[in-house]
């Protein structure tokens, strides 16, 4: 699959006629970051939501953000319709500064142990989905694979996408193919700015039984 396909999708041995899934984007604010280029990040991510069923019968999303630091910033039952989650990912542009370190596998043992529980609000019967963006690479690459591992082992049913942009990364960095599910030409996406991250569309499909597709605008 080409590196701007960018599907939300369900394996394709899921069973399941449920159409619920958890979406949890762990963010990277580290220093490296310009601020515009993490407001670009947070357009990105409010476009794709906006493509988006969202509802407790849906899709319910969460945002994780990490540097020396993680914080969750809101949880996956915090908001239930479209309009109010939308307003809360863009106030993310004012309460966020970007500084410190890329502290990757913090931020994904954070949402392996806290982010998919059921004081979150999680249900069984829904699928949960990992989106991580970052412009670097991680402090330790290691405990960040092994981190990402706990989550596909400990967390039924639950994919990673990885998300590299900038100059440090590239489609075949290690940290990304580490992060990400397999396979990795389905779920690694690079890109060399922010300017063009938000040239990708994000597609999802409902029907595990449809094959992913989409396109540049």
């Amino acid at each position: 699959m080409p590196s701007d396909f960018i599907p939300i999708r369900k394996k394709e041995n899921e069973s399941s006629s449920s159409n619920m899934m958890y979406v949890v984007f762990v963010v990277d604010k580290s220093g490296s970051i310009a601020q515009s280029d993490f407001d670009t990040a947070i357009d990105f991510l409010k476009d794709i939501v906006n493509a988006l069923t969202i509802g407790t019968g849906d899709v319910q999303v969460s945002v994780v953000s990490f540097s020396n630091t993680t914080d969750e910033e809101f949880d996956l039952d915090d908001y239930t319709d479209k309009t109010n989650l939308v307003t809360a990912i863009d106030g993310l542009k004012s309460s966020i500064t970007t500084t410190g370190g890329t502290f990757t596998n913090e931020a994904l043992d954070y949402v392996q142990s806290t982010s998919f529980t059921n004081a979150k609000g999680v249900r069984t019967d829904a699928d949960p989905i990992v989106v991580v963006m970052t412009d670097g690479l991680s402090q330790n690459t290691a405990l960040t694979k092994t981190a990402a591992d706990t989550i596909r082992s400990s967390i039924t049913g639950s994919i990673i996408y990885a998300i590299g942009i900038g100059s440090d990364l590239s489609s075949t960095t290690q940290d990304l193919l580490y992060i990400a599910s397999d396979p990795d030409s389905d779920n690694v996406l690079y890109s060399c700015a922010y300017s063009h991250v938000l040239t990708f569309v994000w597609v999802h499909f409902e029907k595990p039984c449809i094959d992913p597709v989409a396109h540049i605008v």
